[in-house]
């Protein structure tokens, strides 16, 4: 309770005992005299206005009561509208980068479909390139050894090392020059999005650029073991997760 209160609740019980000793008094002595009246009306009067006033600071206070609850339902109402436009912003980002990779990945299967295309044209054009000019020994009967055929034979050996040497002599082409790769596995086919969404962050502490450079790497092994040990010793060694065991998984089915 304020100070100025508490004198206004001291001011009233002083004039409700002083009125109230006015009325003992004459009840005592029995007199009523015309001045208790005059003195009673006096002090009802100043213990309405001391009423009055307590009133008009009471409403005071719960006006300043309802400002500041005002003021506090404003500030929450704000916070909850900054955190609400808080979460629209991180959604919008997530939806975006969502859509680059969903283009990236659309752009890197355009681009994968195409090659694989031209190279499927290129053989069906060309044919084997490796097996152009080979000529394959006659066949001899083991059964039979006359003259004749071992003129055979030696005539057939003969037109192999000339072949041979014609290949080795010939002018080599751009497919000899520029020596084809082998074959590799291509691991961000069989990945789908939301693998790559849950093993970029899990696995590879949200690093696009990482994940998709160790992607690239185990591209290059030629067994599931090397790419195990691989993942094992630059990933992580934890192989019992299950986010690890869905990676190896799919990395598995890559090699067969």
């Amino acid at each position: 309770m304020s100070e100025k209160k508490t004198f206004y609740i001291e001011r009233l019980l002083s004039e409700i005992k002083s009125l109230q000793e006015s009325v003992l008094e004459v009840n005592n002595s029995g007199n009523l005299p015309f001045s208790f009246f005059k003195e009673s009306f006096n002090k009802t009067q100043k213990i309405t206005e001391i009423l009055h006033d307590l009133e008009f600071m009471q409403v005071d206070d719960l006006k300043s009561q309802m400002e500041r609850l005002v003021v506090v339902l404003s500030e929450k109402e704000r916070k909850e509208q900054e955190a609400a436009q808080e979460k629209e912003k991180e959604k919008e980002y997530f939806l975006s980068k969502v859509k680059d990779l969903q283009l990236q990945e659309d752009r890197e299967q355009v681009l994968s479909k195409t090659n694989d295309r031209d190279v499927e044209k290129l053989e069906i054009q060309s044919g084997n390139i490796h097996s152009e000019g080979l000529v394959l020994p006659e066949y001899r009967n083991p059964y039979i050894s006359d003259d004749n055929q071992i003129k055979k034979v030696t005539d057939s050996d003969n037109k192999v090392r000339k072949s041979i040497a014609d290949i080795d002599n010939a002018p080599k082409s751009i497919n000899d020059i520029i020596k084809t790769p082998p074959a590799v596995v291509d691991l961000k086919r069989g990945i789908s999005l939301n693998d790559r969404f849950l093993f970029q962050r899990e696995l590879f502490g949200n690093d696009r650029h990482r994940m998709n450079s160790t992607i690239e790497k185990l591209n290059n092994f030629e067994s599931y073991n090397e790419a195990e040990d691989y993942i094992r010793e630059n990933v992580t060694a934890d192989l019992d997760n299950p986010t690890v065991t869905d990676f190896l998984s799919i990395v598995k089915k890559g090699f067969k």
